[in-house]
């Protein structure tokens, strides 16, 4: 089976440009951090019995970081794809990791340096969020909590955010995917 994956960071993105012209058999998207290791997603647990049942022929994804966003985990998603004999078919690239059974040394490089790349924006992202708020602080735009401030239960479900994340929940999505 021709299996596509597409993964986007957050509820409100769409993964439609991931899979957009493409011919599959069956596709499989998760919403969730790039930084949650590609087996623990909601969906991860999934492809790990399709390839447990000898289900997939070949994986297909669009970018090579939709299997994350650390080299270390991409690296190993793609030796457990291997060590079954499943190629991945990176579209984007327009490569394909396995070819007759094995991984070409160059595939390999080109994958190992765009998940370092993936790894650097990741923390670069970190990083400039971090000096935003340090900025914010200094015009006493970002003051945090205040100490000793507390809440009420009725007034924290008022807000947007707290209304948009009980609808997630009443449609079923499970507290990983919500995050």
């Amino acid at each position: 089976m021709k299996v596509l994956y597409s993964r986007v960071s957050t509820l409100n993105q769409n993964t439609s440009r991931q899979h957009h012209n493409k011919s599959f058999d069956l596709l499989i998207q998760d919403k969730c951090s790039g930084a949650i290791p590609f087996f623990d997603r909601p969906n991860g647990k999934r492809i790990s019995e399709l390839i447990s049942n000898d289900s997939i022929t070949s994986f297909h994804i669009h970018s090579i970081d939709r299997l994350g966003r650390g080299l270390l985990n991409i690296l190993e998603t793609m030796n457990v794809l291997h060590e079954n004999g499943i190629p991945i078919v990176i579209s984007d690239l327009g490569l394909t990791t396995l070819v007759d059974g094995k991984v070409s040394a160059t595939t390999q490089m080109i994958v190992s340096l765009l998940g370092t790349i993936s790894e650097l924006n990741r923390e670069n992202i970190r990083i400039r969020i971090l000096e935003g708020v340090e900025v914010a602080k200094l015009r006493g735009k970002y003051l945090g909590r205040q100490r000793g401030s507390h809440e009420s239960v009725d007034k924290f479900l008022l807000k947007p955010k707290s209304k948009k994340i009980k609808t997630f929940i009443d449609k079923g999505y499970s507290i990983r995917e919500i995050t």
